[in-house]
């Protein structure tokens, strides 16, 4: 699964769900009826729909199938929210999976239909665990540790300095930018392409929030700013600096640009200002510029890294190279810490 800042789009929604109207009998017996379907198959693309790659891929954002289900209960299911028209049911998966379908209804000339059936998978990503206050502190003393190390002569500060001054050296300077400029224009391009296919950026967005609910990120809304602070800042490190940037990166540095080149891509849709309000769009901007940086300086390094392999040996450059990740940890944890008060204080919940 993709990590990215559509998490933000993820709790927002576990903040908002509380919000819901009443349902609608008729729109009920539709969702009961959609997961039923679901089960059996009955979404499955047609010949038809393959021959239009655009109408193929919005009805896999619609109605993906990651999961196996032999049968579901539609009593079982419960009245999520209602907005606009649409109303949300959630159903438990049954059997070894354990995890949630949610299905999405709308009202069309009159008559409630099927409009996406989306799977969120039991807590697969951040262990439950970790919401003890142990971590919190731990985490919350690794904060500081490594903020008063940035400011004090430290190994820390040292490193720190170190990576930045060979990004930045003269026979450098030229790849690191060039990778900065791709990445955050993949970003800007995502932001604007929004505008002009706002149909297939919805059905994304909701694709991935599935996706990401999977984690486990709501389960920490409710438990302050330490714990929600150490549960993203886990997350974006593990599995976006180091599995999908600074891992790839050892493959002579492209694969790291690549892979994120797409999914900055990818976010830029989920997180245009086309899809999200002023109101929570504005607030977001400073964790879009600081968690953005933590990745992309990953993947900018491993470039800078590539080219100093060929011009100062294999065993210097690579001796280097993590310095990246401490880097990357010190944005993740500024933009991270600012994302969990944003979270549960900033953003509107009306």
């Amino acid at each position: 699964m993709t990590p990215s800042f559509l998490r933000f789009m993820a709790v927002l929604w576990a903040l908002l769900c509380p919000l819901a109207l009443a349902q609608t009998p008729e729109a009920r017996q539709t969702a009961d009826q959609a997961v039923q379907d679901w089960v059996k198959g009955k979404y499955k693309l047609s010949t038809a729909e393959m021959q239009n790659p655009r109408e193929a891929l919005l009805h896999f954002l619609k109605f993906q199938q990651s999961v196996l289900a032999d049968k579901m209960d539609p009593e079982q299911g419960k009245f999520l929210a209602a907005q606009n028209a649409r109303e949300y049911y959630v159903y438990p998966l049954e059997g070894s999976v354990k995890g949630t379908v949610q299905v999405e209804v709308q009202q069309v000339s009159g008559r409630w239909v099927a409009h996406s059936v989306h799977t969120s998978l039991q807590n697969v990503g951040i262990p439950s665990w970790l919401k003890a206050p142990i971590f919190s502190w731990l985490f919350t003393l690794l904060t500081a540790v490594v903020l008063l190390g940035l400011l004090f002569p430290t190994p820390i500060r040292r490193g720190f300095v170190r990576a930045w001054k060979i990004a930045l050296s003269p026979p450098y300077r030229v790849v690191f930018w060039t990778t900065q400029v791709i990445l955050y224009g993949g970003f800007v391009l995502g932001l604007s392409v929004a505008y002009q296919d706002l149909e297939f950026a919805r059905e994304l967005q909701g694709y991935l929030n599935s996706n990401l609910s999977s984690t486990g990120i709501q389960q920490f809304v409710g438990t302050g700013v330490l714990s929600l602070a150490t549960a993203i800042t886990l997350w974006n490190f593990i599995s976006g600096a180091v599995l999908t940037t600074f891992l790839p990166g050892l493959l002579l540095g492209v694969p790291a640009v690549l892979f994120n080149l797409f999914r900055f891509l990818v976010l830029g849709l989920g997180l245009s200002p086309a899809l999200i309000p002023t109101s929570h769009f504005v607030p977001h901007i400073p964790v879009m510029v600081l968690e953005l940086q933590g990745y992309v300086f990953v993947a900018s390094f491993a470039m800078v890294t590539v080219v100093r392999i060929f011009k100062e040996g294999f065993g210097k450059a690579m001796k280097d190279y993590p310095l990246s990740l401490l880097v990357a940890l010190v944005f993740l944890m500024l933009g991270n810490w600012y994302e969990a008060i944003e979270l549960l204080y900033l953003v509107p919940r009306g």
